[in-house]
């Protein structure tokens, strides 16, 4: 809930914003009557300018003290999350009542700084300064919970984001240990090697595990190192190349699940080799790989695919777009969409 709190702290320039916006709605609907009933025209409103302007004054002032009673209402229920809505509903009326009853002072002040200007219908225009009052707090406040709807569900998305992560961290761990044990059986100081390399990779895999998105440079470099890996576990029967790493990010983890399948899916050898390339075009990271024996996938492999599921899921929250799948000329492709703009998406998951 620290992004929920931190919507109380509200910047200056925004509370200004917001002042001026209801300060001018305040006078627009304070001057409504007195437009209604000037059938001469703008004329009459331009030669009596000096009453616009103060109540253009008062208006300000007015929406000043009605963002300050609402701003602090809101704070008062930030600062006691437990409270009980009989007391919140109290709260709000004796709140409700101090905005009717600063009306009446600054009314009163306003007919004695201002005599000439001064109204004989005092209860009216508190009345009415009351009714302004309520609509300025609820305009601020909808603007208000309508952050706090927005904060909800980045964090939602952002909570989903990092447990579809938990679960794809096992797996990869999984599918290394099936290596390892193979390895191990074949070649022992081999495999002692494998396990310190992919020690490496696996501490890079925790530390994303804490962020939504990556670098297309970091995540090609990672994915450069993977592939390494499994040429000391598949001598002379694995080839790759990535190039073109462009400006952009993607869900972390992805290429590495991507040559995982691909080597999973396939019967690498010496004699049939599998082909992996990693590249960028406009718009999307392609990774393709030759379809050996065509072991790699049915028309229903991509639904029943823990890593590939897991980045389509990733995908579904964080952007339109949805990674796509080509099975084509002798080549499995995966298209993962470049996230070109971080700033709508929530960079680092909070612990």
């Amino acid at each position: 809930m620290k992004n929920i709190k931190g919507l109380y702290n509200i910047s200056r320039t925004k509370l200004f914003v917001m002042w001026l916006s209801i300060t001018a709605i305040s006078f627009v609907l304070s001057e409504m009557g007195s437009l209604y009933d000037r059938i001469q025209g703008i004329m009459s409103l331009i030669e009596d300018y000096k009453s616009l302007i103060v109540n253009g004054v008062f208006c300000a002032l007015f929406s000043a003290v009605s963002i300050v009673c609402s701003y602090s209402f809101l704070c008062y229920q930030a600062l006691n999350p437990k409270i009980k809505k009989a007391h919140l509903a109290a709260v709000a009326i004796i709140i409700l009542f101090l905005n009717f009853f600063i009306s009446l002072i600054i009314d009163i002040a306003y007919d004695h700084v201002f005599p000439s200007y001064a109204s004989p219908y005092l209860l009216d225009d508190v009345y009415d300064s009351c009714l302004v009052s309520s609509l300025c707090s609820f305009i601020f406040t909808m603007h208000f919970y309508g952050q706090v709807i927005s904060v909800y569900e980045r964090e939602r998305k952002s909570d989903a984001i990092r447990l579809l992560k938990f679960q794809l961290n096992p797996h990869f761990v999984f599918n290394s240990l099936n290596i390892l044990i193979g390895l191990i059986e074949m070649n022992p100081r081999e495999a002692e090697r494998f396990a310190i390399n992919i020690s490496k990779i696996y501490r890079y895999v925790t530390k994303s595990i804490g962020k939504n998105l990556v670098t297309i440079e970091e995540a090609f470099f990672y994915a450069k190192y993977y592939c390494d890996i499994l040429q000391s576990r598949y001598p002379d029967s694995i080839d790759y190349e990535v190039k073109n790493a462009v400006n952009g990010y993607i869900v972390p983890m992805a290429l590495q699940v991507l040559i995982e399948n691909a080597v999973k899916h396939n019967a690498p050898s010496s004699v049939n080799k599998l082909y992996i390339d990693i590249e960028c075009d406009s718009n999307y990271v392609v990774v393709s790989n030759n379809i050996i024996k065509n072991l790699l996938y049915s028309k229903h492999a991509p639904s029943e695919g823990v890593g590939l599921s897991n980045i389509f899921k990733q995908y579904s929250l964080m952007e339109k777009k949805r990674p796509l799948l080509k099975n084509e000329n002798g080549f499995f492709r995966v298209y993962l969409p470049i996230i070109k703009e971080i700033e709508n998406y929530v960079q680092n998951a909070d612990y």
